[in-house]
């Protein structure tokens, strides 16, 4: 995963689309948990320089202080794409990638990364969350328009304001360790309202679980 990540050539297993000009989130989100993970058994020396390589791309790269969000494409040069997939805007990935920055902060005790992180917590939160229903958008356009829906969006004909159930479990899990990592009492307002709305919504009490994505109004 460490070639798959870093090496933008290699082509071999790659999650997304190959682009011989743009580079991607999650591909940073995934790789920096699976590092997090892994080093609990290779121990944190052996992962610490990817997991440094996967916090800058996150936090300097997706992250942007000029937009105030975090996109899921950004050129190899580590500029904007003003494409509909450059200005694709996941706030589940945002909200899963700052609790991964915040966990391997953590363990790194670098108060900058959790800080950095906590801004994006921030970021995501005022675009994602819905004011008027609750829960979390399934995905934005930077720009504010309407947004295009492609690659897992697309092939499950999901709208941009649909709730989804890993956007919303993944999100509370953010808040929690938002919450955990500052002691900001905001952050525990909003895992409150999250839970709160996951359990109206998403849980099912005659059989349990969640259901799979409801409608923007909580509507299975």
């Amino acid at each position: 995963i460490e070639r798959n990540t870093m090496d933008m050539e290699f082509k071999d297993i790659f999650e997304n689309t190959w682009s011989p000009s743009l580079i991607w989130h999650d591909m940073h989100l995934t790789a920096l948990n699976t590092a997090f993970i892994t080093g609990q058994t290779l121990g944190r020396k052996r992962v610490k320089a990817f997991e440094d390589y996967c916090l800058d791309k996150i936090l300097n790269w997706f992250l942007r202080d000029e937009k105030s969000l975090v996109f899921e494409a950004v050129t190899r040069e580590n500029k904007l794409d003003m494409s509909p997939t450059g200005l694709f805007i996941n706030p589940g990935h945002s909200l899963e990638s700052m609790w991964f920055c915040l966990e391997t902060g953590r363990i790194h005790e670098d108060p900058a990364v959790v800080k950095r992180a906590l801004l994006g917590v921030d970021w995501t939160y005022r675009v994602g969350w819905d004011s008027v229903y609750g829960g979390i958008f399934s995905y934005l356009d930077a720009a504010g328009e309407t947004p295009e829906p492609f690659d897992w969006h697309k092939e499950t004909h999901t709208a941009w304001d649909d709730k989804i159930w890993w956007v919303n479990c993944e999100s509370l899990r953010c808040f929690a360790v938002s919450y955990a990592a500052s002691l900001d009492l905001k952050y525990l307002a909003m895992f409150e309202k999250q839970f709160d709305f996951c359990m109206k919504h998403f849980f099912d009490p005659e059989y349990g679980e969640w259901y799979e994505r409801l409608y923007r109004d909580g509507s299975v």
